[in-house]
């Protein structure tokens, strides 16, 4: 048997999923289990920390917000991904019936997948991310140039381009603003970061992957910046103002029902051209 004892529920604020977060409330009490619900525009560390699960009900949104609020690896909880969003890279194509899911959950029916996240660094402190980080020209429309520095095993490279700024993004985040940049989908449980750059000028200029675990990147601009991570606005930056990203010792863990997961077609068919 798994031990729960305590669960918080964070769903996306629409009414379809609205009714999934009170059928597991109701599931999870019928247990006994100490349940707390809140939005995701709403959610805070102090809300899911220390929990056993945290049930994400949304999309990919939903877990890039519950990402955030996981700063402190050592308290970590297991995520029970049900989809409810436009994108669900995140989260299983179809679930099993909700209390079945519970009683899944109560025999330790389930398997873990844990994603790796990346570490943005930058003065006054260091953020764990899930997708990406994103320092993009301040002046859309104007060419800026930007420095980056790539520290890997046997290699100590710096490099110039001009264009509308880059991206480092997980292999998780791959799938992401990367993808939609021209940049690679990466399969697999590997650990890697991948640079792609947005609309550089040099013609051809391609991605650069990196492993993770042993690679320090670091990028700066001529000019204003600002930075994002994960789709958030982090902050502007100054000219010369350099951000630090390397991978982190701190993984999401998600509760998965199936040990398959067709990665490639769950992405691309979720990107196809409807008319």
């Amino acid at each position: 048997m798994y031990p729960v004892s305590s669960v918080h529920i964070v769903y996306k604020p629409t009414r379809e999923c609205i009714e999934i977060a009170r059928k597991y409330s109701g599931v999870f009490r019928e247990r006994g289990v100490s349940v707390e619900i809140s939005t995701v525009d709403d959610v805070s560390p102090r809300f899911i920390l220390n929990k056993d699960i945290v049930v994400s009900i949304g999309g990919d949104g939903t877990m890039l917000r519950i990402s955030m609020m996981l700063q402190d690896e050592k308290s970590i909880p297991l995520i029970l991904p049900h989809p409810c969003g436009r994108r669900n890279n995140f989260y299983e194509e179809s679930m099993p019936e909700i209390p079945v899911v519970v009683e899944r959950i109560f025999k330790g029916d389930f398997v873990i997948h844990t994603y790796p996240r990346g570490r943005l660094c930058i003065k006054g402190g260091c953020i764990d991310f899930l997708n990406e980080v994103a320092v993009v020209n301040k002046d859309m429309g104007r060419v800026v140039g930007f420095r980056v520095s790539v520290v890997s095993p046997g290699i100590h490279s710096t490099y110039e381009f001009e264009g509308d700024g880059l991206i480092v993004s997980t292999v998780p985040g791959s799938a992401g603003y990367n993808l939609s940049a021209g940049g690679p989908l990466i399969t697999g449980d590997s650990e890697e970061l991948i640079i792609t750059h947005l609309n550089p000028m040099q013609l051809g200029m391609p991605s650069i992957i990196v492993p993770a675990y042993a690679s320090i990147i670091e990028a700066s601009s001529r000019g204003y910046v600002i930075l994002y991570i994960d789709g958030e606005k982090l902050k502007l930056l100054d000219k010369g103002e350099t951000v630090r990203i390397t991978g982190s010792t701190s993984y999401l863990k998600l509760i998965r029902f199936s040990t398959v997961y067709e990665r490639i077609r769950t992405v691309l068919s979720r990107r196809r051209i409807v008319y």
